[in-house]
């Protein structure tokens, strides 16, 4: 009995160190992101979350060598873009304080920064991770891909997206960046603001 009660403790303590290291960083950033405030650039956005990610990555140093061969000892540029791309993506998922930081409207800048356009086509495609992406198709055949992130304006029923899929709609949508994690850098995205039928 007490031989199997030490190898219980013994598999207990594997799993728990076996923990995806990633998930603890992301949330350490994610609540050193919330602290932040609201009144910040988007270059002190982009600093303040390498700082975060750092600092959180610091504890785990070992971990992230051993199952990432990601190397923060000297804390090269190198490195960090490659922590960057692992945890970068992550965040986006599961980081509701990196999102709101993101989509906040920069009071410094112009309002006429995000200007609206507008397609009209078919939905030929919806992808769902990380969040809701619809590519439309309009009357020209171009194609422009959508990303649903945030609540938008509309007069159908969005709740089932599945069912927009051949669906010919009027999409409004502004020019957003949004952080791509594995170029470490903020890059413009098509934000859906409304939908019309």
């Amino acid at each position: 009995m007490k031989n199997i009660l030490q190898i219980f403790i013994f598999l207990s303590s594997i799993c728990m160190f076996s923990q995806d290291v990633v998930d603890q960083i992301t949330d350490k950033t994610c609540e050193c992101l919330s602290k932040l405030s609201e009144n910040l650039s988007e270059e002190q956005i982009t600093l303040e979350f390498g700082m975060c990610m750092m600092k959180a990555s610091t504890p785990y140093m070992e971990e992230l060598k051993a199952e990432y061969d990601i190397d923060l000892k000297y804390a090269s540029e190198k490195e960090g873009e490659k922590l960057g791309k692992v945890v970068g993506i992550k965040m986006i998922e599961v980081c509701p304080s990196y999102l709101m930081l993101l989509f906040k409207e920069d009071e410094t800048s112009d309002e006429n920064t995000f200007e609206s356009q507008y397609v009209a086509g078919k939905v030929t495609k919806i992808t769902e991770k990380p969040f809701l992406i619809l590519e439309v198709e309009d009357a020209s055949k171009t194609k422009v891909i959508l990303h649903l992130i945030t609540y938008v304006d509309t007069n159908i029923d969005i709740t089932d997206h599945k069912d927009l899929k051949g669906e010919n709609l009027v999409f409004y949508y502004i020019q957003q960046p949004l952080f791509d994690g594995e170029k470490k850098e903020f890059r413009p995205y098509n934000v859906l603001t409304a939908i019309r039928k």
